[in-house]
């Protein structure tokens, strides 16, 4: 499990059908996503990730993280989850 993982820009992706939309919570938990942590070719089944002030805080198998009671709950069963996409090459025009 990794814990306390800290995070510079947090954007996560939902991968076949927007799950966080725009979710503006202290807390939120992704919970049954299938997570793809980057730090290898592989995919973590069946996942809790808690986000707490803008933070990556636990990530365990479903029903060994407990979310807090504040958190935005989003259920991501069948859904992929994967931190850090971020568009570099936009053209952004001014108004």
């Amino acid at each position: 499990m990794l814990n306390s993982m800290r995070v510079g820009c947090l954007s996560f992706l939902v991968i076949a059908g927007g799950l966080a939309g725009n979710v503006s919570a202290d807390a939120t938990a992704f919970v049954g996503v299938n997570l793809i942590p980057m730090d290898a070719n592989r995919v973590l089944m069946d996942q809790t990730v808690l986000i707490e002030d803008g933070k990556i805080v636990a990530i365990g198998k479903n029903g060994t993280i407990k979310p807090l009671r504040k958190a935005v709950i989003l259920h991501g069963e069948g859904k992929f989850l994967l931190p850090g996409l971020s568009d570099m090459h936009a053209h952004i025009f001014p108004n």
